[in-house]
C-alpha cells in the first residue's frame, strides 16, 4: 500500500539529530523492515521509528516546532 495523496504525512518518524527523518511507508534496515500495512502487528518503537498519523503529531510528540512551508509559487504551483 502506499500514499497517493500529498498532503497525508501519516508514516514513520524518527529523530536524527534535531530534525525528523519522515518514511510514509516502509524502512529498510538491516535487522528489520517497517511497512505501513503491518505496522498494526509489531512492537512500536523500533530502533527509534515509531508511526504517527500525522506530521503535527510526530513534531509535536519529540517538541519540535513544525517547518514552515514555502507559499506557493507562480501561477499557484507549490515550490
Amino acid at each position: 500500500m502506499t500514499t497517493t495523496n500529498p498532503t497525508d504525512t501519516s508514516g514513520f518518524y524518527r529523530l536524527q539529530g534535531d530534525a525528523l527523518i519522515h518514511a510514509p511507508n516502509e524502512v529498510h534496515a538491516p535487522q528489520y523492515t517497517l511497512s505501513r500495512s503491518t505496522r498494526a502487528a509489531t512492537a512500536l518503537p523500533k530502533d527509534g521509528w515509531d508511526w504517527f498519523d500525522c506530521a503535527e503529531a510526530a513534531y509535536a510528540h519529540h517538541n519540535l516546532p513544525l517547518p514552515q512551508r514555502a507559499g506557493p509559487g507562480p501561477h499557484g504551483w507549490p515550490r
